[in-house]
């Protein structure tokens, strides 16, 4: 990252003087946004000055630049830096932009991508932002899916971390598989077991693609088409966890009774916990097996 010597100062600056910068990171504002601002502005005027470069142009603040002129304001304060670098400038913007206003998510991962190609880590990027490297990644990966995924993603109908998941899913199935997130608003986890399931049996990909992830026991389905294991060693100890609390659960009940007492009691609870058991013990042997 280039290093530069910066100084600033606060003055009163004409608003048809300064001029928003072409490159900021954030691109048109929220209707909602720009009328709440202008009333505030109007009521109270601008408390807080924008910053501006040695040439009037607008570094941080273009919203509030916008709402003052709404407002009819004829000038705002401005801290006036000199010296900025590119790479300066464009920190400075995404982090106003990150704390103030609602960017959309590929508006944030264009930004990150041209911090990245200034020679910064996700690491960097993150500790720079206030964020962690996996918010960084996540960001960066809606690039590399298709424009269709990307305006779900932006509009907020589809997780932000689905992006990566498809991302990473053979080129041919991309198509197929964002209709199918589209349609089931499947969720993040939902993706990634199906992804995963791909991943694991790419010759059944067609049998996965044709699950309605949304409908009981898809799991179990993508686990027929594609075992996982982990997950069914997972499950195993579950099960086994749960076959063993109605054990527990029956010894102290009977424990509780004197053999006299015994007869009518136990009848009716137990009956009431064998299905049960019967059940976790079925389920139990169909994942094993």
């Amino acid at each position: 990252m280039n290093k530069s010597t910066n100084s600033w100062q606060i003055t009163e600056r004409p608003i048809l003087k300064l001029r928003p910068d072409p490159t900021q990171p954030r691109s048109g504002a929220k209707k909602y946004a720009l009328e709440d601002m202008t009333e505030s502005i109007s009521a109270g005027g601008l408390i807080h000055p924008i910053e501006i470069d040695e040439h009037n142009v607008i570094v941080t603040g273009e919203l509030r630049w916008m709402a003052a002129r709404q407002a009819g304001l004829k000038t705002i304060p401005c801290r006036v830096i000199s010296g900025l670098s590119q790479d300066e400038r464009l920190q400075r913007q995404l982090i106003e932009n990150l704390q103030r206003h609602d960017m959309a998510p590929s508006q944030i991962a264009t930004a990150l991508k041209r911090l990245s190609g200034q020679g910064m880590s996700n690491v960097t990027i993150g500790k720079l932002l206030g964020k962690n490297h996996t918010w960084v990644s996540d960001h960066l990966a809606v690039l590399d899916v298709p424009q269709s995924l990307r305006s779900g993603i932006d509009n907020g109908k589809i997780a932000l971390r689905i992006a990566k998941k498809v991302g990473g899913a053979p080129a041919h199935t991309q198509k197929e598989l964002i209709k199918k997130i589209i349609d089931q608003e499947m969720t993040h986890d939902e993706t990634r077991d199906l992804t995963s399931a791909i991943d694991r049996k790419p010759e059944a990909t067609k049998k996965i693609l044709a699950i309605n992830m949304s409908e009981p026991g898809a799991h179990r389905k993508l686990q027929k088409l594609a075992p996982d294991n982990r997950t069914i060693s997972r499950d195993s100890v579950e099960v086994g966890t749960a076959f063993l609390s109605l054990m527990a659960d029956l010894n102290r009940f009977l424990s509780k009774h004197a053999p006299s007492e015994l007869a009518p009691l136990y009848i009716p609870r137990v009956k009431t916990i064998l299905p049960r058991l019967i059940a976790e013990l079925s389920e139990w042997n169909r994942e094993l097996n």
